[in-house]
């Protein structure tokens, strides 16, 4: 049950959401869905998303990388991809599938998530968790599991663009900020 999920890059997201409601509104959700799980095949490659992300690599070489793929893609998806080559934002084309797809389920009412843990969770505790960030965002929320050594304890949660951190270290912070804030009493 663990995962590699990503904390939603917020610039992928905003790109999403535009091309989501734009092939809605032109009929062409079904292509742009198409596009975006074989952009998903490509950026799974470790090589083409280290290629989209080097600065260094122009602008041109990074389109004729990307014909072959371009050439399968609806308008609406090759003019996106365009775009973002031109205003050289090639890096959020890692990120958009993922973030087309956050935006399909956002609007069936499901979030999805990733629970950090420095041990593995248990079923039950990660169902009481999801029961809990239901309640809280209003919409069904699917976790996946995420170990973290780096906590000693607690957990910490990603749901979108929000972070919950209940992880030890976390708590500790906070109590640190708030005695930090706090006023000093003069009797």
């Amino acid at each position: 049950m663990t995962s590699e999920i990503q904390v939603a890059n917020p610039v992928a997201t905003r790109w999403a959401e535009a091309l989501h409601s734009l092939a809605t509104q032109k009929g062409a959700l079904e292509e742009v869905r198409r596009d975006m799980a074989l952009l998903a095949g490509e950026v799974r490659n470790e090589r083409v998303r280290v290629y989209l992300t080097t600065a260094s690599v122009p602008t041109e070489d990074k389109r004729r990388a990307l014909a072959p793929l371009l050439s399968q893609f609806s308008t609406w998806s090759r003019n996106l991809v365009e775009m973002a080559l031109e205003r050289r934002r090639e890096a959020l084309l890692v990120g958009l599938p993922a973030a087309f797809q956050d935006r399909e389920d956002a609007l069936s009412g499901v979030l999805k998530g990733v629970v950090e843990s420095a041990r593995e969770l248990g079923a039950g505790e990660v169902q009481d968790l999801e029961a809990s960030l239901t309640t809280q965002f209003q919409h069904k929320v699917v976790l996946t599991t995420r170990l973290n050594p780096e906590l000693v304890g607690g957990v910490r949660v990603f749901v979108g663009a929000h972070m919950i951190d209940r992880s030890v270290q976390g708590r500790l912070e906070d109590l640190g900020r708030k005695l930090r804030n706090a006023p000093l009493s003069h009797s």
